[in-house]
């Protein structure tokens, strides 16, 4: 019960600090675009473009958040747990349809010689105030950073505030100086530095969506870690994959010797090392002792689930 309230007050939580994310967001955004318009400067365009898709991303990651938290039922035994991988999916893809809308922006007003600013110093103070709304935002959100629905607001936030600080670097140059050709520049920039981040984060959410394994586990040393397990001869049907952006769950079949399966801790102790070090939250392990084993057991090759075993089945750390 302490968990399950603990986990509630998590949630409760980390969905209130995305709502004032948002909030702070939506508001400066409006200044934005305002100031974008009035100062004709496309860095603060491009910037207010990608803000808006941070606010979807911001309010995708909400409503998985919420949805993440409504307990498993007899037709959805994990729950609506897989919404924040696809939170973080579309949010990502979201970002990356903006980023090729503004970079066609862009290139169109430079090809049409529009991309001339004539108010330097109110595009810097606009990109000032979004340094502050975003690195606000992002301190809000650095604590749930390793989830990956939040890691994917967390970077929106984070990367908002360090492209705000380099259109206030364009904005004082272009009044101090007047190098109107350093908007366009720092708005290309913005694209690449954005970009680069969208897409490792819409490759990371789509291999989740496929139940692939999770990018900070690797199987293979997994599965090196099994096998060195005391008493452990082999292991096949090894499977690693997310059931949320903050659960994985791990399926394995060991070949074990007989006096380490009748030993009471054997799985206890093996779920908390598999928790402590890959922090895998999930475990279905089924324990086939050598004598019985009836077939090759020796690959790693997936021979089915068919065969006479003694199985003990690893209660959920997390449910």
């Amino acid at each position: 019960m302490s968990h399950d309230h603990a986990h509630e007050h998590r949630i409760e939580s980390s969905a209130t600090r995305i709502l004032v994310a948002i909030a702070a967001n939506a508001v400066f955004i409006g200044a934005e675009v305002y100031a974008s318009f009035v100062a004709d400067s496309s860095a603060l365009r491009a910037d207010a473009g990608h803000n808006f898709t941070d606010v979807l991303a911001l309010v995708l990651a909400w409503a998985a958040i919420l949805l993440g938290g409504i307990a498993p039922s007899s037709q959805k035994s994990f729950g609506y747990k897989k919404a924040t991988v696809v939170a973080s999916f579309v949010g990502s893809a979201l970002l990356v349809w903006a980023l090729i809308e503004m970079a066609s922006d862009i290139f169109s007003r430079l090809g049409s010689g529009s991309a001339v600013n004539t108010n330097g110093l109110l595009i810097a103070a606009v990109a000032a105030l979004g340094v502050l709304v975003n690195g606000f935002s992002a301190w809000l959100l650095r604590s749930d950073s390793n989830d990956l629905n939040y890691r994917s607001a967390y970077l929106h936030m984070l990367v908002d505030a360090v492209v705000s600080a380099g259109v206030v670097v364009s904005g004082l140059l272009i009044h101090w100086l007047k190098w109107h050709w350093i908007d366009a520049a720092i708005s290309i920039v913005i694209l690449v530095v954005i970009g680069k981040s969208a897409w490792r984060l819409v490759l990371d959410s789509a291999n989740l969506l496929l139940d692939g394994v999770p990018s900070h586990i690797d199987l293979e040393v997994v599965k090196k870690f099994l096998l060195g397990q005391p008493g452990v001869r082999n292991c096949h049907d090894l499977h690693i994959w997310a059931i949320s952006t903050s659960q994985t769950a791990l399926a394995v079949h060991l070949l074990v010797e007989p006096e380490i399966a009748s030993h009471k801790d054997f799985l206890q102790e093996l779920q908390h090392e598999l928790q402590e070090y890959f922090s895998i939250d999930h475990f279905t392990i089924q324990v086939d002792l050598d004598e019985d084993c009836e077939f090759d057991c020796s690959t790693s090759r997936e021979k089915g689930d068919l065969g006479r075993s003694a199985s003990q089945k690893g209660r959920c750390a997390n449910p």
